[in-house]
């Protein structure tokens, strides 16, 4: 498979691998390439525009373009923004709706989003008007980043400033 012009959404080379997406979002618009020891990606920055060459298979129940013999080439084009689409935490307490939206850069509208427990291993669960969804620590830990997210604990909330696309913590 051969993706073109796709932005860098995060890039995580200490799990080998990044989100890149389509520009213009929506559904489908997402996939984590894994680029095992193949390609370099640690020059890479969140929105580069790059090429991707690879395989599509399912690791670990996320669909992912492998480019571990394939190749993730920079186009050159830097500092691109891929708005997160704002969906309402209900998307993700189904998974036949949650799926379309899966390595998609998302935002959950509906703020405050309150912490309604901490799961362990740097995961926690957020809800929402009754709707409950588990955040795991894949790309980045927040109960582990003190210094952006001081007093981070159950009853903290998050909110979201739509015009810097900033997310801020209230506890």
């Amino acid at each position: 498979m051969v993706v073109a012009g796709v932005i860098v959404t995060a890039v995580a080379p200490d799990l080998s691998g990044l989100f890149a997406q389509e520009p213009d979002g929506g559904e489908y618009s997402g996939i984590w390439v894994a680029v095992g020891d193949g390609p370099a990606i640690d020059k890479l920055g969140v929105g580069d525009e790059v090429d991707i060459t690879g395989t599509t298979v399912e690791l670990a129940g996320r669909t992912t373009l492998d480019a571990a013999a394939g190749s993730v080439t920079p186009t050159g084009v830097k500092n691109l923004v891929v708005a997160p689409e704002p969906l309402p935490a209900e998307v993700f307490s189904q998974p036949a709706l949650a799926e379309p939206w899966e390595s998609v850069l998302i935002r959950i509208s509906g703020a405050p989003l309150a912490v309604v427990g901490l799961l362990g291993g740097g995961e926690f669960k957020l809800a929402d008007q009754g709707v409950a969804l588990a955040v795991d620590d894949f790309l980045y830990s927040v109960p582990a980043d003190a210094l952006a997210f001081p007093g981070f604990g159950s009853g903290a909330t998050f909110t979201q400033r739509s015009e810097e696309h900033t997310s801020e913590l209230q506890s």
